[in-house]
């Protein structure tokens, strides 16, 4: 039986940088929304708001309407400071109102 002569394969070598794996995986992953806690001032009458992933976002407003603009201005402007978190959080916003009230009972 002649031998048969296998064809000739190319060999391609294949290289990522460190750099190359980074942006591939960050851009695969999903980012974190933004996870802000509001709780109801009753003595001053306004939305006091902190973040525990955001560090440094802590604000109040009169109505929850009002707090949602802020939010909107200061979450991005806090984001832009780090370039780290700003590869982990947002642009989503994960809003949590916080308020206790009586209710009347008959």
């Amino acid at each position: 039986m002649p031998l048969v002569e296998r064809p000739k394969i190319a060999q391609i070598n294949c290289r990522l940088r460190a750099a190359d794996v980074g942006a591939i995986s960050m851009t695969e992953s999903k980012k974190h929304a933004v996870e802000v806690r509001a709780l109801w001032d009753d003595e001053a009458g306004v939305w006091s708001a902190e973040s525990e992933n955001l560090p440094g976002l802590v604000t109040e407003a009169d109505s929850y309407q009002l707090l949602m603009q802020k939010l909107q201005i200061m979450v991005p402007e806090l984001l832009s400071y780090s370039p780290d978190l700003n590869q982990q959080l947002g642009p989503e916003i994960h809003l949590i109102l916080e308020r206790n009230f009586t209710a009347e009972l008959s």
